[in-house]
């Protein structure tokens, strides 16, 4: 007591702090145990959820698929399940026989308890409800039947049970010689088994040799064998030469020469650009030789087509397959013993989310182009075969981008082309340089558009008040640019000295420059267009930003040029960066609905090793 007869605290000593404190972490540590036991026991519980329910509408899918063999009837089953009879046959097709007998087994023994579940009824009532008597060569035999009525029709019925089950005691077993049924072997097999060689006729000792691509005769071995010689063989005067293997896809590659080989006229590639009489008079309707040869290889504008569309799908599946690894790889939190997913983290999910906005402006551009080129008349077909090019540099430029991008993302684990993404790459350089070099068709069309294509109209000063998230206003911006490289071009093709090559030179950069300020702005419009269709008003919110994210990620390089031009004052010169953070912050919770809406086949990611869940990763 102290000495007014107040009660005094005594003083704790080091050694009763410390054990105090020991406590503090101990009941800590208990409390984090117990909320990580209760987070795995929620993941293991929506896990099996999970399977279960795909378990659940596995069978379901293999007993629609059953369903025809079981009755024999594919009409009536259609009506019968309410599902067309076109998805009932295409959903019946990857199901065999084998199967379906035990899908048909399990129906057979659960045929009534289903039906009670669906119809809220009792086994009894639905038993008495299709119990039915039918009549038989021996006798009436009680069944369960299904009968549906049609105006003019004979009604479609299907019956469980009512067979007869009647013992013939005098019947007299005859065992039948099944009747030999000669099925010749195919062709292959049959020359196979000759055992002679069909060039010299040699009997016995006879090689045969499977080969992936006409590029693995190119091995260490060269010159080649005897029967790589036959497989090689060609007509005279002209050589096959194979290339060796290239990275990506497989392709079969070789040079193709000809010596003093002569065609007849008939087999030449005649049009327009030219023509070969019967005697020998060549004709044509366009000019130069030059002329002729940009004419003659028109007909590759379908091909460049098919490139982008390539590319652009390696690009969705990369992004899918990248996003998806994103939220199901996780790492260590900011608090000890937590994990978060990597797509938590800023730096990890905005160069997805970047490259989410390109693939959706790729996209949109891909589909208008495709669908000017099939509604293009003579009178813009020049303008349309531009279009395609220069669209297809752009799509195959972004998709290498994309897919490295993707691929970086993954890790380590993405480089095992058994998870899908090594080889995109790979890919989208193929098709950077098939049906003509990017860079060559955006020079030839730069240089078309300088004084061919016309320029930009002016736009007014901005006046800051204007949304940098509004994409009408990043579109004005742009046009802005793409008038900036238009006039440039025209001054420096008229300044430059020397002879027609130096002048090029001299404009060259200005000229690709319109052409990439160009293609965005049809990028951009044809995006806008299809944010425009969209009836629900939240995804079209969501689309909005996507597009104001694309074009504000393009602008930011040009913040400088753009500032000169008075088409951004200088407020939103220095707000550009916390825009593309908070749209980045805004599109971050739509990233996964964003890529799984390019329908990449659930089958395909499933057989990823590396989106597998509980896959050791020492298997890849």
């Amino acid at each position: 007591m102290g000495p007014h007869g107040h009660a005094t605290e005594t003083p704790l000593t080091p050694a009763e702090l410390l054990r105090r404190a020991r406590e503090a972490a101990a009941l800590g540590a208990k409390v984090r145990e117990l909320a990580a036991t209760e987070l795995l026991t929620k993941r293991a519980a929506a896990a099996k959820a999970a399977a279960e329910k795909e378990k659940a509408d596995l069978a379901a899918r293999e007993a629609v698929a059953a369903a025809p063999r079981l009755f024999g009837d594919d009409e009536l089953v259609s009506e019968l399940v309410n599902i067309p009879l076109a998805k009932l046959e295409r959903d019946a097709k990857p199901v065999t026989a084998a199967r379906a007998k035990e899908v048909v087994e399990g129906l057979r023994q659960s045929v009534e308890r289903p039906r009670v579940r669906r119809r809220r009824s009792s086994v009894s009532k639905m038993a008495a409800k299709h119990k039915a008597r039918i009549d038989t060569d021996h006798g009436p035999r009680v069944c369960f039947e299904a009968r549906i009525e049609r105006e003019n029709r004979k009604p479609l019925v299907a019956r469980f049970g009512g067979i007869p089950l009647y013992r013939q005691r005098s019947a007299k077993i005859a065992d039948r010689r099944p009747t030999w049924v000669d099925y010749p072997h195919k062709e292959l097999v049959t020359r196979l088994l000759a055992d002679t060689c069909e060039i010299c006729g040699h009997h016995g000792d006879v090689q045969v040799h499977h080969i992936r691509a006409l590029a693995d005769l190119a091995h260490a071995g060269w010159p080649p064998s005897d029967w790589t010689r036959v497989m090689l063989d060609t007509l005279p005067g002209i050589t096959v030469t194979l290339l060796p293997d290239r990275i990506g896809s497989p392709v079969d590659h070789c040079v193709t020469s000809f010596e003093t080989v002569r065609l007849p006229r008939t087999a030449l590639l005649q049009g327009e650009h030219g023509r070969l009489t019967a005697d020998g008079t060549f004709t044509s309707e366009v000019g130069s030789p030059r002329k002729r040869f940009l004419h003659a290889i028109r007909r590759v504008t379908v091909g460049k087509l098919c490139m982008s569309a390539s590319t652009l799908g390696g690009s969705r599946a990369a992004l899918a397959i990248a996003v998806r690894y994103a939220y199901q790889r996780h790492i260590s939190g900011p608090v000890a013993g937590q994990r978060v997913p990597l797509a938590a983290h800023r730096s990890h999910h905005s160069r997805l989310l970047a490259g989410t906005a390109t693939a959706y402006a790729m996209t949109f551009l891909h589909r208008a182009v495709t669908e000017r080129w099939i509604t293009h008349t003579p009178a813009n077909r020049a303008e349309t075969e531009r279009l395609v090019a220069v669209a297809k540099g752009w799509i195959t430029w972004q998709a290498r981008a994309l897919t490295t991008e993707s691929r970086e993302r993954c890790g380590a684990r993405a480089l095992f082309p058994v998870n899908g993404l090594a080889e995109f790459t790979a890919n989208a350089d193929g098709a950077i340089t098939a049906e003509g070099d990017n860079l060559a068709v955006w020079c030839k069309a730069g240089a078309e558009m300088i004084f061919g294509h016309p320029a930009a109209p002016a736009a007014g000063p901005a006046t800051g008040k204007e949304a940098l998230t509004d994409p009408a206003f990043l579109r004005r911006a742009l046009s802005v640019a793409e008038r900036h490289w238009h006039l440039a071009a025209r001054r420096d093709i008229r300044t430059g000295t020397g002879d027609a090559l130096g002048r090029w030179n001299h404009a060259s950069a200005p000229a690709l420059a319109l052409v990439e300020a160009y293609t965005l702005g049809q990028a951009a419009d044809a995006f806008a267009a299809a944010s425009a269709q969209v009836a629900h008003a939240d995804t079209r919110t969501v689309l909005n930003d996507l597009q104001a994210l694309f074009l504000l990620d393009r602008l930011a390089p040009l913040s400088g040029l753009l500032l000169t031009e008075h088409a951004l004052t200088t407020d939103q010169v220095r707000a550009i960066p916390d825009t593309l953070r908070d749209l980045t912050a805004r599109l971050a919770p739509h990233l996964a609905p964003l890529t799984e809406a390019f329908d990449v086949p659930e089958e395909h990611l499933a057989s990823l090793p590396m989106l597998t869940p509980h896959t050791s990763p020492r298997t890849y």
